[in-house]
């Protein structure tokens, strides 16, 4: 059996393609088990259960290409009005949760900066009527 290059080119590209769709599958799990769980510790009511993906993007960050996926979903906190959030990752790692500021409770949040000096962890805590940041 000869192995031609564009075997081996189509192969990786099969590949590379069955790899992409498994981790965009992954990371999507991971946002709609976040959301549930945030949307109980506020007592607001997850709608339809799921998570739908908005963007997806490669960015430069801190030296390196990672992907940004944003995800929307909807909530209610009386069960009748609807109201939307969006949740960020970037590469595996959740960046934040935003609620639509229809909800008129203020949220504390912690922000993680890394120090372009140092390249150290800096933790803040701020309140903010309109995101949620983990």
């Amino acid at each position: 059996m000869n192995l031609q290059l564009s075997d081996i080119v189509i192969f990786l590209l099969i590949a590379t393609t069955i790899y992409t769709w498994w981790s965009n599958a992954t990371i999507r799990e991971q946002a709609l088990v976040r959301v549930k769980q945030h949307c109980e510790s506020l007592n607001l009511q997850l709608l339809e259960g799921s998570v739908a993906g908005n963007k997806w993007r490669p960015t430069w960050h801190q030296g390196q290409v990672k992907i940004k996926r944003v995800y929307k979903f909807e909530f209610s906190s009386s069960g009748v009005a609807r109201y939307s959030g969006k949740i960020s990752y970037l590469g595996n790692q959740q960046v934040k949760i935003w609620l639509s500021h229809m909800i008129s409770k203020c949220f504390v949040y912690n922000q993680i900066k890394v120090d372009s000096k140092t390249h150290s962890l800096q933790k803040t805590t701020s309140v903010n009527p309109y995101f949620y940041v983990i």
